[in-house]
């Protein structure tokens, strides 16, 4: 017990150093910029093109607040919560995004099998899927393949790209909060996308895991082998099937 709590002590404080890392270089940026602004006069011109820097660099701190809260605050399902039809949930989801980042189907594919339902909310398949297809097809390449499946009581969705692929050095750090592998350094992002995906799918019951090529990432082991091309990167969701409605209840 003590080994677990200095373990989970030592993730706390770590988390803490990464969080104010990432938090200083914005807030400087954003200090730098209002002080020049300040520091002499300037036209309306200058002023209204420092304000508008200033804004998105708030905003852009107001987002990884959000992601910062979400990461650390995700509450498990209701009792009562009606269940989920993962493939009908999803298809209208990839359709979205297609659509707002100009893609073809054949970029962003589909192959959503018959499932049952699983008891999660439709709007975290929403953030579960985003953050997926946004980190397959910053860090990746098309086509990506998103699929619905059944097997053994879960409910499997799986995202797939074909690009190179993470480092096999990477894959146990892939979702700790702010992981970046040194090639997606340069692209824009916080690396929090696969922690709060993480921490969505845990909320539920459910575990996630991460394969690069030949490389595989079980973290939690489930029995549930993996079904996906040997090239790329497949991201696996794994969902217990909600249960079937008892015969007293279905009756009333």
């Amino acid at each position: 017990m003590l080994t677990a709590l200095d373990a989970a002590l030592e993730r706390e404080r770590r988390f803490v150093s990464d969080a104010s890392h990432e938090l200083r270089t914005p807030l400087t940026l954003l200090a730098a910029e209002l002080e020049l602004a300040l520091r002499r006069p300037r036209p309306a011109a200058e002023l209204e093109e420092a304000l508008r820097a200033a804004a998105a660099d708030t905003a852009g701190l107001i987002a990884l607040a959000d992601s910062l809260l979400d990461v650390g605050v995700q509450p498990a399902p209701a009792a009562g919560a009606p269940p989920t039809d993962l493939a009908r949930t999803v298809a209208p989801a990839v359709r979205r995004h297609r659509a707002a980042a100009g893609l073809t189907d054949d970029a962003v594919r589909t192959d959503l099998g018959p499932a049952p339902p699983v008891r999660i909310d439709p709007g975290r398949v929403d953030r579960i899927l985003t953050n997926l297809l946004d980190n397959a097809l910053r860090h990746g390449a098309a086509p990506v393949t998103v699929a619905v499946s059944a097997t053994d009581g879960w409910v499997r969705l799986t995202v797939h790209d074909a690009g190179p692929g993470m480092p096999a050095e990477f894959l146990p750090h892939a979702a700790e909060r702010f992981a970046r592998a040194d090639a997606a350094r340069t692209t824009p992002g916080t690396g929090l996308g696969l922690s709060l995906v993480d921490a969505i799918v845990t909320a539920h019951g459910g575990w996630l895991r991460w394969c690069s090529g030949a490389e595989h990432h079980h973290p939690q082991p489930t029995g549930v082998p993996c079904t996906h091309p040997g090239a790329g990167t497949t991201v696996t969701v794994l969902l217990p099937a909600a249960p079937e409605p008892s015969a007293d209840h279905a009756l009333t």
